[in-house]
């Protein structure tokens, strides 16, 4: 007997959760062997901490664009016709969603500080957070 396919639904969700546990997973990785590792930070903010907040607001910038030009799923309309029409718009918003948190353990392994590394995974966790695939549906 054959496997069923996954439905677009589940496979998204999926995706979905582990976007959230590979960010949590880097995030907390990058945290750790900092801690272990990591020699003295240098004083003051260096440039590298600003173009990384600039990349990790840009990425939040072009998401809020995307999510501005997703369709509404229609009332009544099966929420599988929507996910199969709409699954790679939300992985990619997803992905760009995780993306400050993979540019903060990059920033904290360059420059030592915890600031702007905290700052930009909040930032994707609170994104990842906001855009659920229950919210995205429309549910």
């Amino acid at each position: 007997m054959p496997a069923q396919p996954v439905s677009p639904a589940a496979a998204a969700r999926t995706i979905y959760a582990f976007l959230i546990a590979s960010t949590a997973i880097v995030s907390t990785g990058a945290y750790v062997v900092h801690r272990t590792v990591a020699s003295a930070a240098a004083e003051g903010v260096s440039p590298l901490e600003y173009v990384a907040l600039l990349l990790g607001l840009s990425a939040l910038m072009l998401v809020l664009v995307i999510r501005s030009r997703f369709p509404v799923r229609a009332d009544g309309s099966p929420e599988e016709e929507w996910w199969r029409a709409n699954t790679g718009r939300a992985v990619l918003m997803w992905t760009l969603l995780e993306s400050p948190a993979l540019i903060g353990s990059l920033t904290l392994f360059a420059t030592g500080h915890l600031a702007v590394y905290g700052a930009l995974v909040i930032l994707a966790l609170a994104g990842l957070g906001t855009f659920t695939p229950a919210r995205l549906a429309g549910r």
